[in-house]
């Protein structure tokens, strides 16, 4: 994903912004959703995490597949837990982005946002 995330920063991003390729601190500010102020373009090599929870989620369900079973009553409440629970811990990694942002970004981008 490292080839997509260079070719988003140094072509797609300069485009959008009529500017130079951003820094990592702009970057990072453009990365979050439009409601933080950001842009909501992601970095795709910070994905890695949401990859290893889909698989974990539907690691029930594979094997339930796989032994060919068909009742999956137990098996579908559990991959709803799990779900929601991935989901309600992406949006608090969401909501907390922004402020752990503030405190890494440069001196001169804190006085600018």
């Amino acid at each position: 994903l490292v080839p997509l995330e260079s070719a988003i920063s140094s072509k797609l991003i300069p485009v959008l912004i009529g500017h130079k390729e951003p820094g990592i601190d702009v970057r990072k500010l453009l990365s979050l959703p439009c409601h933080s102020g950001g842009l909501g373009i992601v970095n795709p090599t910070s994905l890695s995490s949401e990859f290893d929870t889909s698989r974990s989620v539907t690691a029930l369900l594979t094997a339930a597949i796989l032994q060919h079973q068909r009742n999956l009553g137990d098996i579908s409440n559990v991959y709803r837990k799990l779900k929601s629970s991935s989901k309600q811990h992406k949006r608090e990694t969401v909501m907390d982005k922004p402020a752990l942002l503030i405190h890494e970004l440069s001196p001169q981008l804190k006085e600018s946002c």
